[in-house]
């Protein structure tokens, strides 16, 4: 886990991750290494009886 703190404070991005996932690699020396991200999706969806709108949250995991 310690890999992952020296980009804790860095702008996401897939270059931070490929960054992360090296590091992890050389630290551990592995051969494997691998990241899963969860996040919940707001959609603003339409009731389907009233009409009213408000925002659906889905989980992802990518």
């Amino acid at each position: 886990m310690r890999s992952f703190y020296r980009h804790a404070e860095k702008t996401f991005s897939f270059e931070v991750m490929t960054a992360a996932l090296d590091d992890y690699l050389a630290d551990l020396d592995s051969i494997d290494a691998r990241l899963q991200m969860r996040l919940s999706y707001p959609m603003k969806v339409e009731a389907l009886r009233s009409g009213l709108v408000g925002y659906q949250y889905y989980d992802i995991a990518l």
